[in-house]
């Protein structure tokens, strides 16, 4: 389920937060970390740990917006409820999956800054 393509320049999503020289360095260390919490993300949903699914995407949900990325805080939370609270079903399975997806890829186009390459 990993998202394998390298994102071009136009695909990046940079922090809000990337002109302000005091935050910049956090925020690398925020989008090195991503990788790590994609993967935790990845493994929960492989083995229907819903639990863990939640933890993860209300962690990160935090931590985005926290560091300027809003759309992957949105996105965390959006499944974060989804994880919650959707009747179970083969139609919630097939949205968390969709879910899923949609964050990790959101996550593998996070970037420091716009100039990374």
């Amino acid at each position: 389920m990993g998202v394998d393509r390298e994102p071009g320049r136009e695909d990046r999503i940079v922090s809000s937060f990337a002109g302000d020289p005091e935050m910049r360095e956090l925020i690398g260390y925020f989008v090195e970390e991503l990788p790590k919490r994609t993967r935790a993300l990845e493994e929960a949903w492989k083995s229907a740990d819903l639990g863990s699914l939640r933890r993860i995407a209300h962690q990160l949900k935090g931590a985005a917006g926290g560091y300027g990325f809003d759309t992957i805080g949105q996105a965390a939370g959006e499944l974060e409820v989804c994880a919650r609270d959707a009747p179970v079903g083969e139609d919630r399975v097939r949205f968390l999956e969709s879910q899923v997806r949609r964050l990790v890829d959101l996550c593998s186009r996070a970037a420091a800054d716009s100039h990374a390459e």
